[in-house]
């Protein structure tokens, strides 16, 4: 019998055995816990939804019965045999043993206090089954962490905010299987936003997580950024400003009761691999002491709990990349005096004032910066290593995403490059000569912003070479030899690294070298590394397109990995040969960057994602579920009309009813302009904590006394 089908057996087999335990006749046989106090509610700006199951999809073969898989990211026409050879000898250890890789180092720690309410892991099935009926779960009584009677699957998600854009959705997502998965997220701030949320940088917190600045405005349109189920209002602005983010992950959060899940104010010190046979994993972690605190108040306590499957949703936007410039060092006798500032830091405009400043880069950051300083009477130039294509906000008359439809992905790259570079031409100022590209377009990823072009043609912003020599004093100097004698400071606009200090390196890389340095890691569908059970990463890619709708795609398809609904994942070779496929394919498309080691483009890979989820629309699910008529216009739309992630709720599992009112008024359809789908989000009922737009930059912890202590069980 294969694999799928014994364990679709085992798993029925299950169901009916515990639907037969929740009847009313059967009396419980055990006394029921005393109820537990709930603990706080507050989240972890670290947090990961951390998910224990019993079903890990790894190290199994893939029985593949599409033919549609990575072949919609990976165009293996596109590989020369330049490219193949730096490739192999790159990731030439991918066939390894096991046993020599690097083993987790232990970590002298302060004395960690094991949780006594988790419950002892439960007994291993013998085999799992896939099956789409829900698992009954016994009732328990309110606010009991018991879990001695749940064979549920304990997922932990771990980020920099289980409470931003990844971990939202990660907690959701394992709530659509709440018969099956018990969710815990750590956060390690007090609000939910992550980094979206506006945070000043101050000396009580000179680090925050969240590095947008006061005027940051998102450069994807509010149709292609909103979650599936959840659709953005209607009369909101097509481009959303920070706050606006942040209050819309409120309102998701709350619609979907996430917040009881999270842990706010917790930080995660260390996710640790335990190797034993269930592939668990291990999770300490403290409270984040409120800045006010005493400096005679105790240290807090380390606790460590255990979790079946671990799902990091910190993202890689928290640990500034410098450049390496002659006299950067202040020790260096002719070193730069002027300030230096990585963009992370940078919040608003007036601290420069009537200041020469140069910005280094050329990514949406950078431009950013340079126009809001032009504006505020700043004298900017804007320094660059790698010319790149610069796109206004909107063109031939929608929003720029709106014009990459489905229809456009079945056009071959060359001819879509000359099309880019001919409206380029016809519709944009001239490029300045600083700035020509090298690179064709779509080989690198675009910058976003309508009114650079019209500062660098007044004057206001000056485009020049890449640094040459910071100092002496304030003295700059560039490539082709201009000399500005007088800058009061750089602002390095130069990306992040990529890096989870909590996990050891090696499973982010598999230990390649020179990996950690050079952005590359080791993931398959950049979600998993292989040589790792139960551990999955999300968010962790450059999105051609919003990070929301992506991630939350990745959701989707590990929960229904993990809970058997779903093939099983390749095995460990099949992943390795799918990922030295796709660096290959990076490779030959894109500028070799650190910035495009995980590049992704948003519809392609969505797509290859719900094929597999079967939530893809295609005509037949269409027809089958709206009718003949309205199943053709549905599809015609998905084709020609943008890709918006709502299409990805109209057939499949968990779809939504409202799915399709609300695609139809993001097209633009008068007869569902006023669908409640599209309305402006209403209060939260009566009990239930919620904000306003008003508060969301200031959110506090409230009502931690109802949050559960347990790690394995949150009610």
């Amino acid at each position: 019998m294969s694999d799928a089908a014994d364990r679709k057996r085992k798993l029925e087999a299950l169901a009916a055995k515990r639907a037969n335990e929740s009847k009313p006749a059967a009396a419980p046989t055990k006394k029921p816990e005393a109820a537990k106090p709930k603990s706080s509610s507050s989240n972890s700006h670290k947090s990961k939804p951390v998910s224990k199951s019993k079903f890990p999809g790894k190290g199994r073969s893939l029985k593949h019965d599409d033919s549609e898989d990575d072949d919609d990211i990976i165009d293996d026409d596109s590989e020369d045999s330049n490219v193949e050879s730096d490739i192999s000898e790159e990731f030439s250890d991918v066939d390894s043993e096991d046993s020599d890789r690097p083993k987790s180092k232990k970590r002298k720690s302060a004395p960690v206090k094991k949780s006594s309410s988790r419950r002892s892991p439960p007994p291993k099935k013998k085999s799992s089954s896939s099956s789409t009926k829900s698992k009954p779960k016994k009732k328990k009584s309110k606010g009991s962490d018991s879990d001695e009677d749940s064979d549920n699957l304990s997922v932990a998600s771990e980020s920099e905010g289980s409470g931003g854009a990844s971990g939202l959705t990660a907690i959701k997502e394992c709530l659509d299987e709440k018969d099956l998965i018990d969710v815990v997220a750590f956060e390690q701030e007090n609000y939910l936003g992550g980094l979206w949320r506006y945070v000043e940088v101050s000396e009580e917190n000179p680090n925050p997580h969240s590095s947008v600045y006061k005027s940051t405005i998102i450069n994807t349109s509010k149709e292609l950024m909103t979650y599936s189920d959840f659709a953005i209002p209607l009369d909101w602005p097509t481009y959303l400003p920070n706050q606006k983010v942040a209050f819309y992950f409120d309102k998701y959060a709350e619609h979907f009761d996430l917040r009881r899940h999270i842990r706010f104010s917790t930080k995660v010190l260390e996710v640790k691999e335990l190797h034993d046979e269930q592939n668990r994993w291990s999770v300490r972690f403290q409270p984040v002491l409120p800045a006010n605190a005493s400096p005679d108040a105790p240290p807090p306590v380390i606790k460590e709990e255990i979790f079946d499957y671990v799902m990091m949703c910190s993202g890689h936007h928290w640990k500034p990349r410098y450049p390496t410039f002659p006299g950067m060092d202040p020790n260096d006798p002719e070193a730069y005096t002027g300030e230096q500032l990585h963009s992370h830091f940078y919040r608003q405009a007036h601290t420069y004032q009537d200041k020469t400043v140069i910005v280094v880069g050329l990514g949406n950051s950078a431009v950013d910066l340079a126009v809001e300083l032009s504006l505020n009477q700043s004298e900017v130039y804007l320094s660059c290593r790698r010319p790149a294509w610069i796109a206004p906000r909107w063109l031939l008359g929608k929003p720029l995403d709106h014009n990459r439809t489905r229809l456009s992905h079945m056009v071959p790259l060359f001819l879509m490059q000359l099309v880019v570079a001919y409206l380029y031409k016809r519709l944009t100022p001239p490029i300045h000569r600083n700035m020509k590209p090298v690179r064709k377009p779509m080989e690198t990823h675009p910058t976003i912003n309508t009114l650079l072009p019209e500062r660098i043609s007044t004057g206001t912003v000056k485009p020049v070479q890449n640094i040459k020599k910071l100092g002496p004093g304030k003295r700059v100097e560039f490539e082709d030899g201009t000399v500005v004698d007088h800058v009061d400071a750089v602002l390095y606009c130069t990306g992040y690294h990529i890096s989870f200090p909590v996990l050891e390196p090696e499973i982010v890389t598999d230990g390649k070298e020179g990996a950690e340095e050079s952005n590359q890691v080791w993931t398959w569908n950049y979600m998993v590394p292989p040589r790792h059970p139960n551990m999955a990463f999300v968010g962790l890619f450059q999105p051609l397109g919003a990070i929301m709708p992506i991630s939350e795609m990745q959701c989707r398809f590990l929960v229904r990995t993990l809970v058997g609904k779903m093939e099983p994942l390749p095995s460990e070779q099949e992943m390795d040969k799918d990922i030295v496929a796709l660096k290959k394919y990076i490779r030959t498309r894109y500028d070799d960057a650190p910035r495009h080691t995980i590049q992704v483009d948003y519809a392609t890979f969505c797509d290859s994602l719900a094929t597999k989820i079967g939530c893809f629309p295609t005509l037949s699910k269409l027809v089958s579920k709206y009718g003949v008529v309205e199943g053709l216009r549905l599809k015609l739309e998905t084709i020609f009309g943008p890709p918006t992630p709502l299409q990805y709720r109209l057939v499949g599992p968990h779809d939504w009813e409202g799915a399709r009112e609300a695609t139809w008024g993001y097209a633009g359809k008068p007869a569902f302009a006023g669908s409640k789908y599209l309305q402006e989000f209403l209060p939260a009922p009566k009990g239930k904590a919620t904000t306003t737009l008003a508060q969301s930059t200031s959110i506090t912890n409230q009502s931690r006394e109802e949050k559960t202590t347990t790690s394995t069980k949150v009610v």
